[in-house]
Formats: structure tokens, C-alpha cells, sequence
């Protein structure tokens, strides 16, 4: 009998403990869900969302200011170049239309005779953008002003390799305008002249930079009547498999945070410096397309909330996931675009380009 109490007592007692663990590891767990939502609250938090820059939890101050040359896009510049979308023509002439009423009074740039031009494209990356403008034969001169030396550097291979753009002379190099590269931020446009600039561009950029800092070189350099145009390329979250791309990302890295990087609550900050007004804000529709799936994989990887934020092992987790879902995503699409191939179905990733219009007054 005794013994059978004591094997008794002794198998009431490892259940009891045995419960006892089960619910520490049950509150444990709770704690750490509940420390995960209360970090991406408080990240993503309208007040707190001031308090720190873009790509701090991911990258370091070093890699933000471009201390010694060394940026964060740089290292991998071409890939960067060959794979992050174009800007639609739409948002182009919209920007020289307005241009155009600042100028001249009216909305059609041609009709208004445009001419001599001076732009300067801010934190112009590889050099799309800067590139275009060049290339108009309203523009005389280009200033392209990037902080990451080996951006900068894929900036003047863009420029010494491309063609003669629209409206140029077929014995024209690579553009219409005179270029001037600088090497240099948002916050440190001193090598441009005072008042000497008719239009000013960023984009893809303005959620790295110190808006205050910015706008105050904005300010000084524009023309009385400049235009400022900001711009993102935003992924189209209205779309159901775009948006689960984000809570992928989301789940990955908990320091992002999609209100500052889909960029459509940037018309307040933008409106804080009073020698710069608000004219407008739009979005439209754009795309980015890729001969196979594997490209949207290749491009999250020129994400810097993708690139740094992750070990090599999250990586590959993440990759194996977004390649998944971009296969299904192509397949949905079916076979309906020209440029299907059988071994390589095409996908499409919509896009809408955020474009924000400023003057200076």
C-alpha cells in the first residue's frame, strides 16, 4: 500500500510539474508574440515614426551618411540598375507640364517653348532619371547629385553608354545636356549656385534623406516659380498576392515598415519648408515586367530592407517563399503577354508611381 502511494504521489507530481512547464512555456511565448506586436506598433506609430530614419534597425549610420563613399546600394549598383522599374512617361509630362505653367502659363511644354533648361536629378542613383532629363531638348544642363560613390560611378556608365534619346539629333551622344556629376546628398547641395535651377527631381530617394535639411537646399537652389517633383515606384498593395509580398517582408524584418516606405503620407513633411508649396499630389499606374518569376526574387534582393536586414540563412528562407509566390502569381496571370516564353512564364508586379509636385515660391 505504501508503495502504491508513493508511485501514486510521484505521478500526481510529474503532472503537476509537467502542467506547470506547459503554461511557462505558453506565457513565454505569449510574452514574445505580444513584444512583436508591441515593436511593430510602436515602429510603425505616426508618433514615433519621426523619431528615427528610414533603414535604422537594418543598416548602419555609416551606411546612411555614405561615410567614405561606402553606401548601401553601391556594392551591387548594376544589379540594382538592371532590375528596379522605369518611371512611366505619364509622371514625365506631367512634371515638364507643370514646368511649363510655371514658366510660361501654360500646360503644354511644347506649346510654351521650353528652353535652357536647368534641372538637377537629387540622389539620381544609376542614372535613369538623370538620364532622361538630359536628353530633353528643353534641358541645358543636368545636375546629378548622388552620395554613394559606386551609384555615382554606375551614373556615369549610364550616361557614357547610352543612346541619343527622343527628340535628339541621330549624330548626338548620349545626350542633349550638359552633365555635371556631384557627388553629394540632398542635405549638401552647396556646389549649386543660388536660385540658378528651373526644375528639381528625387526620386526614389526622399525616405533617406533629413526632410528639413533637404528642403532648406531645395529651397535655395530653385528658381523663384521652380518646380519640385518627388516620386516613389510603390508595389500596388490593392493587389491581393502584392500585398501578402509585403506581409512577407513584414514578417521577416520587423524593423519595416510599409507606411514609411509605400510612400503615400509624404505631402505633410513636404510641406514644411513655407518657401515651397504643395501644388499636387497623384498616383499612376505603372508595372514592372520580368521575363520569368525568378526576377522578382532577384529584385527583393535589391531591397535594402531585404539585403541587410537578413542572415543568409532568413534569406534563403525568404527567397525559397517570395519565389513561391511570385510562380503562382505568373501562373495567375496566364499565358496572355507576347513575351511568354514556355520555360520561363513572364510576370507582371503592378506598380502605382506616387508623384508629389512642389514650387517654389
Amino acid at each position: 500500500l505504501s508503495t502504491s502511494l508513493s508511485l501514486s504521489t510521484s505521478l500526481h507530481l510529474s503532472h503537476l510539474l509537467l502542467m506547470i512547464m506547459s503554461r511557462l512555456t505558453r506565457t513565454a511565448s505569449s510574452v514574445l508574440r505580444q513584444q512583436h506586436l508591441t515593436a511593430r506598433a510602436l515602429h510603425s506609430c505616426p508618433r514615433a515614426a519621426h523619431q528615427h530614419k528610414f533603414g535604422e534597425g537594418w543598416t548602419s549610420k555609416e551606411q546612411r551618411t555614405m561615410a567614405d563613399g561606402k553606401g548601401i546600394f553601391g556594392e551591387f549598383a548594376n544589379q540594382y540598375d538592371q532590375l528596379r522599374p522605369d518611371y512611366p512617361r505619364k509622371m514625365w509630362d506631367t512634371i515638364f507640364a507643370q514646368v511649363a505653367e510655371s514658366r510660361c502659363g501654360c500646360k503644354q511644354a511644347a506649346a510654351a517653348g521650353l528652353s535652357n533648361l536647368s534641372v538637377v536629378d537629387v540622389g539620381a542613383g544609376t542614372g535613369r532619371g538623370a538620364l532622361f532629363l538630359a536628353q530633353q531638348p528643353s534641358v541645358a544642363h543636368v545636375y546629378v547629385a548622388e552620395p554613394d560613390q559606386g551609384m555615382l560611378d554606375q551614373c556615369k556608365a549610364t550616361f557614357s553608354s547610352a543612346s541619343p534619346g527622343p527628340g535628339s539629333d541621330s549624330a548626338c551622344t548620349a545626350s542633349n545636356a550638359q552633365a555635371t556629376f556631384l557627388r553629394a546628398s540632398a542635405e549638401q547641395l552647396e556646389a549649386i549656385p543660388e536660385g540658378s535651377v528651373d526644375l528639381a527631381v528625387c526620386l526614389q530617394a526622399w525616405h533617406w534623406v533629413d526632410n528639413d535639411a533637404a528642403l532648406k537646399q531645395i529651397a535655395r537652389i530653385l528658381k523663384p516659380g521652380g518646380i519640385f517633383a518627388v516620386a516613389w515606384n510603390d508595389r500596388d498593395l490593392s493587389v491581393p498576392w502584392v500585398a501578402k509580398l509585403e506581409r512577407m517582408i513584414e514578417a521577416y524584418n520587423v524593423h519595416y515598415d510599409r507606411d514609411e516606405r509605400q510612400c503615400d503620407k509624404y505631402g505633410r513633411p513636404l510641406s514644411t519648408n513655407p518657401d515651397i508649396a504643395l501644388l499636387s499630389q497623384q498616383d499612376i499606374p505603372n508595372q514592372l515586367c520580368f521575363d520569368s518569376a525568378s526576377k522578382l526574387v532577384d529584385l527583393t534582393h535589391t531591397f535594402s530592407y531585404v539585403r541587410n536586414a537578413l542572415t543568409p540563412e532568413q534569406l534563403e528562407a525568404f527567397s525559397a517563399e517570395c519565389l513561391q509566390l511570385a510562380t503562382e502569381a505568373a501562373k495567375g496571370q496566364g499565358n496572355t503577354t507576347a513575351h511568354h516564353q514556355d520555360d520561363a512564364p513572364p510576370l507582371q508586379l503592378p506598380l502605382k508611381t506616387r508623384l508629389y509636385l512642389l514650387q517654389r515660391q
